[in-house]
């Protein structure tokens, strides 16, 4: 886990551009090659998604040590509502664009 809430900021916003711009070349190679790969489909909406929520909700690692006693999040219950309702967005986005390819 990364300690610093910039660091994991930097992180996300490397996760955001890596997805958002494999999300736009799947669209791409779907609309005027004729194929996509499924999986990236699939995996790159949720990763600009994660990396959206590492901008806008950073952790901070001390309170969260204070609160839980441990060094990294290891249960569903360590993480904050949060991350919670991202982690549900991120799939649904990424099984809807999954969806939306597959209906071309």
């Amino acid at each position: 886990m990364i300690e610093s809430k910039t660091g994991q900021r930097l992180v996300g916003l490397f996760l955001l551009a890596l997805g958002g711009g494999f999300t736009a070349w799947t669209w791409y190679t779907a609309l005027n090659e004729g194929y996509y790969y499924e999986k990236a489909a699939g995996i790159f909406p949720i990763a600009a998604v994660g990396g959206l929520g590492l901008l806008l909700f950073p952790m901070d690692m001390t309170k969260f040590r204070a609160e839980h006693g441990v060094d990294k999040p290891t249960t569903w219950a360590h993480y904050p509502p949060a991350w919670k309702a991202l982690f549900v967005v991120a799939v649904l986005a990424g099984v809807g664009n999954w969806l939306a390819l597959s209906q071309r």
